[in-house]
């Protein structure tokens, strides 16, 4: 479990984590982070890339050692595309849930 005390410091981990994830996500649409990528028809497509460092930096303050998701996220690189993040983002707060609130 990331916390031992049932307050609402769960909730808020969870909460800063989004806010982390959407502030993230905010700067990748108005930066000129992006990369081009031919798709199997010859198009060329340009892929906004969000930079999830400073997620990483929350990671490292808020969760502790022991916490998958801490691991998972400073695994990662620091550029994601907009569909890699927002597929993993999604799978990061089921971890956080899973954390704050084990199955077993």
């Amino acid at each position: 479990m990331i916390m031992e005390a049932a307050s609402a410091e769960p909730i808020i981990l969870k909460t800063d984590l989004f806010g982390a994830c959407y502030e993230g996500l905010m700067k990748a649409t108005r930066s000129s982070s992006r990369t081009y990528h031919e798709n199997e028809s010859g198009t060329v497509e340009r892929r906004e890339q969000v930079d999830i460092h400073g997620i990483k930096l929350w990671a490292k303050a808020n969760l502790p050692a022991i916490s998958h998701l801490r691991g998972i996220l400073l695994l990662e690189g620091d550029l994601l595309t907009v569909d890699e993040f927002l597929a993993k983002m999604d799978i990061w707060l089921k971890l956080i849930d899973l954390e704050e609130h084990p199955l077993i």
